[in-house]
Formats: C-alpha cells, sequence, structure tokens
C-alpha cells in the first residue's frame, strides 16, 4: 500500500471524495438531496455522503483536534443525533481521521472528554499498515453502502438504536408520564401537557418565537423552561396558544387547571434536560438541552407518539383496534412511489389526500410537505404566503381516526409542518391558525 502523507489521501482510499457532496456548493436546486441537507446546513459540516437517497455520513475538516474544534465537534454530533439520518460524522485534521458515532447520545459541552466513549475509530498518518487495512475495510465507502460495516462486532456493538433519539426521546416521555402518574394527574391531562410542550419547544428551536416572547408572560423570561418556573405565566401562555390555534391544541380545561401544580411543570421540564438519576432516585439536571427541535423532524414526533399511544394502551387492545405503528421508512417508500417530491414530470398540486386511519398524522404530514413543494417548484418560488399555505391544507389534507389523543398530535403535526414554511416563522403569532379537529358535538364544525 501505497505512503499516506495527508488525510486527504485516506479519505481518497476510503472512496469517497469521487461520490459525496459539497454543503456550502449545493446549487439552489430542489431535488430530494438537497432537500435531504437542508436541515443541517446551519452547522459547519463540509460535506455529505449519501447511501442511496439518505445521508450516512457528515463530514468535517479541522485544523487540529483542540478544545474549540471539539466543542465544535459535539454541537455537530448532537444535531445529527437529533437529525435521526445519518450514522457517521468523519473528522479530519491534517494527520488524524477520527469516526463518531451518531446513534450515540450527544456529549455535554462540558464534558468535552467524553468524546472519546462516542468515538469509532480514529487513524493518525503514520501508524502501522494494519490499522489502516482495518479503517478501510470497516469505514470505506464499498462498506458503508453494502452496510459490510455491521459484521464488525467491535463497532456494530456500539450502534445500537435504543441509544438514538426516538428512544432516547420515547424513555424521557414514559419517565415522566409514570411520574405524573403517580403524583394523581389524569392521563389525558399528561398527554396535552405534553403535547403543548412540545409543540412550544419545536416553536422556539425553529426561531418561531420572538426575543421578547416570553417576557410577555414572565419578566425576564428567555425561554420556554423559565416559564415553566411559574404557573400563572406557563397557563397564560397555553391560553394564547389556545387562541392561535383554534382551540386545537390540547385547550385547558378547568379539570387541568386545578389540578396541576408547580411540581408537574418541573417534571415537564426534566422531560427535555439531559439528567441522571442517582441510586436514591435523585434528579441531577446538566445545564444543556439534550434535544433540538430545530432538527427533530416532525414526522419523528408522530412515530414517536404512536408508539407511546400504543404502548399506553397494551399491545392485545391495540391489536383489537387495529392500530399500527408506521415508520417513517413506509412513509416515504410508499409516497416516493404515489406522490415523489416536485419536478418537471411531478408538479400537480391540486389533489386530495385522505387517510381513513390516520393515527397521529405521518401520512398526512408528509403529504403535504409534498404538496406544497409541487407549489413553490410549480410557481417558481422559494417562499408561500400563509394564505396559500393554508388553503393547501385545508382543501388537500384529510384524515379518519377514532383515538382522540392521535387526532390532536396528527393537528399539531400538521400547524408544525405550516409553520415551516412560513417566512418569517414568527408570523404565527399575529394569525389564527385554521380548524383542523372536526368536533360532532359543535354546531359550528
Amino acid at each position: 500500500m501505497a505512503v499516506l502523507r495527508h488525510t486527504d489521501e485516506v479519505l481518497e482510499a476510503l472512496s469517497f471524495p469521487e461520490r459525496w457532496h459539497s454543503v456550502s456548493q449545493q446549487p439552489l436546486v430542489r431535488s430530494s438531496k438537497t432537500r435531504h441537507m437542508r436541515i443541517l446546513t446551519d452547522t459547519s459540516i463540509d460535506r455529505v455522503h449519501f447511501s442511496g437517497a439518505f445521508p450516512s455520513i457528515y463530514f468535517k475538516s479541522v485544523n487540529n483536534f483542540d478544545d474549540q474544534n471539539l466543542l465544535e465537534v459535539c454541537s455537530i454530533q448532537k444535531k445529527i443525533w437529533n437529525e435521526r439520518k445519518a450514522s457517521f460524522l468523519y473528522v479530519a485534521s491534517p494527520t488524524e481521521l477520527r469516526i463518531y458515532n451518531c446513534f450515540a447520545e450527544p456529549v455535554n459541552p462540558k464534558q468535552i472528554e467524553k468524546l472519546d466513549e462516542i468515538q469509532l475509530f480514529s487513524y493518525r498518518i503514520g501508524e502501522d499498515e494494519q490499522k489502516l487495512e482495518k479503517l478501510i475495510h470497516v469505514f470505506s465507502r464499498s462498506s458503508i453502502d453494502s452496510g459490510l460495516f455491521w459484521n464488525e462486532r467491535s463497532i456494530s456493538e456500539k450502534l445500537n438504536s435504543d441509544k438514538r433519539v426516538d428512544q432516547a426521546l420515547m424513555r424521557n416521555l414514559k419517565e415522566i408520564r409514570n411520574e405524573l402518574q403517580s403524583s394523581g394527574l389524569k392521563i389525558d391531562i399528561i398527554h396535552d401537557l405534553l403535547l403543548r410542550s412540545l409543540f412550544i419547544l419545536y416553536l422556539e428551536d425553529r426561531k418561531a418565537t420572538t426575543i421578547d416572547f416570553y417576557a410577555k408572560y414572565l419578566k425576564g423570561a428567555e425561554s420556554y423552561f423559565d416559564i415553566l418556573e411559574n404557573i400563572e405565566a406557563t397557563y397564560t401562555l397555553f391560553e394564547k396558544l389556545e387562541v392561535s390555534f383554534n382551540g386545537n391544541l390540547c385547550p385547558v380545561t378547568p379539570a387541568e387547571r386545578k389540578q396541576v401544580k408547580a411540581k408537574h411543570l418541573k417534571l415537564i421540564k426534566e422531560c427535555f434536560w439531559s439528567h441522571e438519576r442517582s441510586s436514591k432516585g435523585q434528579v441531577q439536571l446538566f445545564n444543556w438541552k439534550i434535544f433540538d427541535f430545530s432538527v427533530i423532524r416532525i414526522e419523528l414526533i408522530s412515530e414517536i407518539y404512536e408508539e407511546f399511544l400504543s404502548t399506553e394502551q397494551g399491545e392485545d387492545d391495540t391489536r383489537k383496534k387495529g392500530a399500527y405503528y408506521t415508520p417513517h421508512s413506509l412513509v416515504d417508500f410508499i409516497l416516493n412511489e404515489k406522490l415523489p417530491w416536485a419536478s418537471e414530470v411531478h408538479k400537480d398540486y391540486s389533489m386530495k389526500i385522505l387517510d381513513p386511519t390516520c393515527g397521529s398524522g405521518i401520512f398526512l404530514v408528509e403529504s403535504f410537505k409534498r404538496i406544497v413543494d409541487r407549489w413553490m417548484y410549480a410557481n417558481q418560488k422559494e417562499d408561500i404566503d400563509y394564505e396559500t399555505l393554508k388553503k393547501l391544507l385545508t382543501d388537500s389534507i384529510y384524515g379518519i381516526e377514532i383515538n382522540a389523543d392521535a387526532i390532536k398530535v396528527a393537528a399539531f403535526s400538521l400547524y408544525l409542518a405550516l409553520l415551516d414554511f412560513l417566512n418569517p416563522r414568527t408570523l404565527w403569532q399575529n394569525k389564527k391558525f385554521p380548524y383542523l379537529i372536526y368536533d360532532p358535538e359543535k354546531d359550528d364544525t
């Protein structure tokens, strides 16, 4: 094997440069690959490798592995973990390549020394040829694309799906739900609290709240977690959401307002922060938020909540009702055949989509995004106004579901999908969103 003098030559030996995609040089073309890349372009990653239509590796170049660059690696790996698409982050200095596990939960920036724990492999220029051969055998383009890397037990054991963002968020939701139930709250109130909180965190992380948004409800408040410290401010904020979203977003009942106390709101905060429990059950909160809803896909919340509801009902009860968890990969597979993303061939957006068993709306959300994408392609626009979005949503998207909690999640997800297209996203604060949930007991629906 030839002597390698720079990590660029190592990456060439791994056969990536011929197939990777530069983030900074991506043209404004509406294609499936640029769409997948759009989420992480606000990070400082340099390139992406796609296995098929989906990103599998992100690449980052650094001058060296000093603390400042390692902090940036922490930030990038956290975003990739939250995105739940790529499995690996390759970070290269001129003399060293490090490969990080993007299945692993993010490392607290205050503990950057723990990055070593999620490092899968490293290679320094000049190390023995046997180590280079292993790098090429396990982490080359052909090994990643074919899935052969899974055969390397020392690596595959660390790629634990139980550590991925959906499982981590699911565990936290279940844990907090159980604690809230033990404290005496009814399950429907718990669901409403969690769903509202998820919605607000999406608004906050996706820059849909202005800098002074929270201060309107509590002096000096800068985040939802600040608001949760004050029960009156929390419910004033909930009332604002109820007005803006036509009561579809888990309206507050008198029973909830009477039962919920400050201790319950503290548990809600714990659900979304990184924390550890001691053997005595005490919680130690780290001063950072492990979940990043600017990156977590809306469809993932639908997936999580479908499984969340089904596990709560019990497997036998779920089967009797015909309720089954729908993975996003299946949604993509079906819609890629029946409702492809916009192109010269596929630019018709005048259609109606009905899901007769919509569950938490994963098919509906993805269908709506593709219809909007087609409208933008057909009209040669990079932006779309609120009235057009509202019309596309109410004229095109229909779902039927018997589970009241699931239909709330569907409305929640569709509202977020609409918000994602707004420019600026803060426009929602001055809008009254369309009514999405049909209530047969009301005369005006």
